[in-house]
């Protein structure tokens, strides 16, 4: 049986039910500091992520909060909420995003009375800047999107993560991940109860050269611009 980290991801406004089969597992559960900002994290959903906290999962944080942030280029973003913070290849606040951080986990961590050690940053758009400031804001954990089978990799005191989409990324590596509100979508449960969960620190790191570290990035980026374009156009 393969084992792999899990992160589930909770989307706003959303009424959360974590099946019966994933209770007692212990995963990541990715949550988006702007949903308690903006008052969009339900009640029902605060109580089943502590319920599965309380059981051994932990928190993860997906990007920051801040009103300084940079909207999507094409006026919101319509992947991640009209609240969220995301950072486009080609538009970066860098100067506010240790704040966001900050303030981000700030803001989970008094909320769910836990730790917060993942960092996710949406959309999975990030630059040498994100790291430092992840490492900085004292997280340990920092979520990508593996794109080409790139490994997970330690860069100074924080450890990268590249995580794979279910169903179709999941040969890519080690940690893998969906939005808990399509675990029963087809082939995410089925994949998902295949699988032996771990849990980030127990994954193997490697050295990872930078060539495949730019390969992925050059990769990741153009998917996004190009589904950000068929967005507008279509």
């Amino acid at each position: 049986m393969e084992r792999k980290l899990f992160i589930g991801y909770v989307d706003r406004n959303e009424d959360l039910e974590i099946p019966d089969f994933l209770k007692g597992r212990k995963f990541v559960i990715a949550v988006a500091p702007a949903y308690i900002l903006d008052e969009s994290l339900t009640t029902k959903t605060f109580d089943k992520i502590k319920e599965a906290l309380d059981l051994g999962c932990v928190l993860g944080q997906r990007g920051g909060i801040s009103d300084k942030c940079l909207k999507h280029r094409f006026g919101g973003d319509p992947h991640h909420g009209k609240n969220s913070c995301l950072y486009h290849p080609f538009q970066y606040d860098m100067d506010n995003e240790k704040e966001g951080m900050e303030l981000g986990r700030l803001a989970l961590q008094e909320h769910f009375d836990t730790d917060v050690d993942i960092y996710n940053p949406l959309n999975h758009l990030w630059r040498k800047g994100t790291l430092e400031n992840a490492e900085e804001t004292g997280f340990k954990f920092f979520m990508d999107r593996n794109q080409v089978g790139l490994r997970p990799y330690t860069q100074g005191n924080i450890t990268v993560l590249p995580e794979g989409k279910i169903p179709g990324e999941v040969g890519r590596g080690s940690c893998v991940y969906s939005a808990l509100g399509n675990i029963n979508n087809p082939g995410v449960r089925e994949y998902l109860e295949s699988i032996e969960f771990v849990l980030p620190g127990e994954i193997e790191t490697f050295k990872v050269g930078e060539g495949i570290k730019l390969f992925n990035k050059v990769v990741k980026n153009g998917r996004k611009i190009l589904r950000d374009a068929r967005w507008i156009i279509l």
